[in-house]
């Protein structure tokens, strides 16, 4: 099996110093692990790392979509496994949980083809009534209704026939990896989030945000949203 080292973590944890100084010590390569920091523009806000930070270390899948595009999950696994396969040591270094377990573990997508329609048809509809929509077609389902996006896509699969509720979950490693969890005091996470949002509004946080919605690009992340 493929060696590969996973480090994980809080925001503000420390995750991205430490990559660098493990990469530089086993000559590893860099693979992005978060859901936000594929998509061009969204720097600021997502922390991504600076070229100059990089120390050298090669770094990959970052800013390699358009902000007004998608990325599914499912691009996302498809990518990840394919630097897997072409890295000689490689490390993949994130926050977004999902993203990471469909790399490494035997999780199975389809690529989404739904019709771009769909979301418009349900638009003036709450949250909660969308749930009970889904619920009527899909009763075992466990989901988080304020989470909208997920909600849809369950709906949507749930009209097609295929019920969430029903899929197994595979957790079966397909890959020898060491994953690295980061923890620290929460007091000492708190101050250093504090001091990470300080330094994001000097270097033009809500500039950024503006710039995207200039475009009509509205990001649905952490940050962002606020």
């Amino acid at each position: 099996m493929k060696k590969v080292i996973v480090i994980v973590g809080p925001t503000s944890s420390g995750k991205t110093g430490l990559s660098i100084k493990l990469a530089k010590a086993f000559h590893a390569e860099i693979i992005n692990g978060d859901s936000v920091q594929v998509y061009r523009g969204l720097d600021i806000g997502s922390a991504k790392i600076k070229k100059e930070d990089m120390q050298g270390v090669k770094h990959h899948l970052f800013d390699v979509c358009d902000p007004s595009k998608t990325y599914s999950v499912f691009a996302f696994q498809k990518d990840v496994r394919k630097h897997l396969e072409n890295i000689d040591f490689p490390m993949i270094v994130g926050g977004t949980g999902l993203y990471i377990k469909a790399a490494l573990y035997d999780y199975e997508f389809k690529e989404e083809k739904r019709d771009t329609t769909f979301e418009e048809t349900y638009q003036s509809y709450s949250n909660e009534a969308l749930y009970e929509i889904l619920l009527a077609l899909d009763p075992d389902i466990t989901i988080d209704l304020n989470n909208r996006r997920r909600v849809l896509r369950a709906l949507y699969l749930a009209q097609s026939g295929e019920l969430r509720s029903q899929k197994t979950k595979k957790d079966d490693l397909l890959y020898d990896a060491c994953i690295i969890y980061l923890d620290l005091d929460r007091t000492i996470l708190e101050q250093r989030l504090i001091e990470r949002l300080d330094l994001q509004m000097k270097e033009g946080f809500i500039e950024e945000v503006k710039s995207l919605k200039d475009q009509g690009i509205e990001i649905n992340a952490i940050g962002y949203r606020e």
